[in-house]
């Protein structure tokens, strides 16, 4: 009996990291909502040594469900981008966006507990943006008007808002910054189409210097209609 070779669909494949992120900051918010309320304090608190232990958890801590509703909803799609569309680098700039944008935050954010996964989410969308406007792809403008239609107005969230003082705005600077940085240190471009064969063998004869003499085969009646002359050697120069 033949066993089915079951194979994942290719999409569901890329993403099934960031899927497993999302269900953990779920995961992690259920616990600080019963278990553990002060939760919060393993996020960072900038230029204190004890809060640097943020930086590896702060992006999975939120305040209420809300605010991890409101990040899920640009993080899956954000990391989704990546993943199918950038997969050279990918690994590269997802782990980098996460530690670089938390370190920064740690550096230059106010003396409160930063809690959240919005700096990851503002060094992807910055990533994706500042990479596809350096891609000679014309595909990848679409990934320009993508994040501009729908994560534009974040840039406002990158300076201080009064009416907002509970929000990072430093968290989503320094996101920012970090994705600024990271499209010149892990450039990706977005994936050529593959050749169909007719199209790889024009590129191959083009490739050729000497002339490639075809040889076609034509069949003529003759006079009493019952026997076939074949004709060859029609050539040509391409």
């Amino acid at each position: 009996m033949k066993k089915k070779n079951h194979k994942k669909h290719p999409f569901l494949r890329s993403i099934r990291i960031p899927i497993l992120l999302g269900m953990i900051m779920v995961l992690t918010h259920l616990i600080k909502e019963t278990i553990a309320p002060d939760l919060y304090q393993w996020g960072i608190y900038p230029r204190d040594w004890s809060g640097l232990k943020g930086v590896f958890f702060f992006h999975f801590i939120h305040g209420d469900w809300k605010h991890l509703g409101n990040n899920l909803i640009s993080f899956l799609p954000l990391s989704a981008i990546l993943f199918v569309f950038y997969r050279r680098n990918r690994f590269q700039v997802y782990t980098s966006a996460l530690l670089m944008s938390g370190f920064l935050t740690w550096i230059g954010g106010r003396s409160s507990y930063h809690i959240g996964a919005s700096a990851w989410i503002y060094a992807l969308a910055s990533y994706l943006f500042f990479n596809s406007l350096r891609d000679a792809n014309p595909k990848s403008k679409g990934i320009t008007f993508t994040i501009v239609l729908f994560y534009g107005s974040m840039v406002w969230g990158i300076f201080p808002q009064p009416e907002y003082l509970n929000i990072s705005w430093e968290g989503h600077l320094m996101g920012f910054i970090t994705g600024i940085f990271l499209s010149y240190a892990f450039p990706s471009r977005f994936p050529k189409r593959k050749k169909y064969s007719w199209e790889k063998e024009k590129d191959l004869l083009d490739e050729l210097k000497e002339p490639v003499i075809y040889e076609e085969i034509h069949a003529k009646k003759t006079e009493d209609d019952s026997l076939f002359q074949w004709h060859s050697n029609h050539s040509f120069e391409q």
